[in-house]
C-alpha cells in the first residue's frame, strides 16, 4: 500500500514519519495542502513516480527526507522558496538533472543538511 490521497485533508497535521514500510506507489500530490506540516520522512519504502512539486507549498517544512525511494525526476526550484527548512535528504533515489549541486541550495540560509548521494 502506500499513502491515500486524503492524506491532503489532514490540514493540521505537523509531522508524516513512516520510514522503513515498504510503501509503494506515488507521493500523492495532496500533499501539498499540508501547510503546518514541518517533518516528513517517507525514506526506505518503494515511492516512485516524480519528485511531487507540490512539496514546494510547504512552507513550515523544516525537514524532508525521501532517500531510499525510487522516487524520480528533478529536485524543483521552488524548493529554494521553502524558507524553514533546515534539513534535506535525497540520497539513494532516482533524482536526476545536473551533476551539480541545485543553485537554490545556496540560498537557503537556514538549511543545516543536505544530503544528495547515490543518485543518477
Amino acid at each position: 500500500g502506500g499513502i491515500s490521497p486524503l492524506v491532503g485533508n489532514l490540514v493540521n497535521l505537523e509531522g508524516i514519519k513512516v520510514y522503513g514500510n515498504r510503501l509503494n506507489g506515488s507521493i500523492p500530490n495532496d500533499i501539498g495542502n499540508l501547510v503546518k506540516l514541518q517533518y516528513v520522512d517517507l525514506s526506505g519504502n518503494k515511492f516512485s513516480g516524480e519528485f511531487p512539486p507540490e512539496i514546494a507549498n510547504l512552507r513550515a517544512l523544516k525537514m524532508l527526507r525521501l532517500s531510499a525511494n525510487p522516487i524520480s525526476g528533478v529536485i524543483p526550484d521552488a524548493i529554494g522558496n521553502l524558507t524553514e527548512l533546515e534539513s534535506i535528504e535525497l540520497d539513494d533515489t532516482n533524482i536526476s538533472g545536473s551533476c551539480e549541486i541545485p543553485s537554490f541550495i545556496f540560498n537557503m540560509t537556514t538549511l543545516r543538511y543536505f544530503q544528495a548521494s547515490q543518485n543518477q
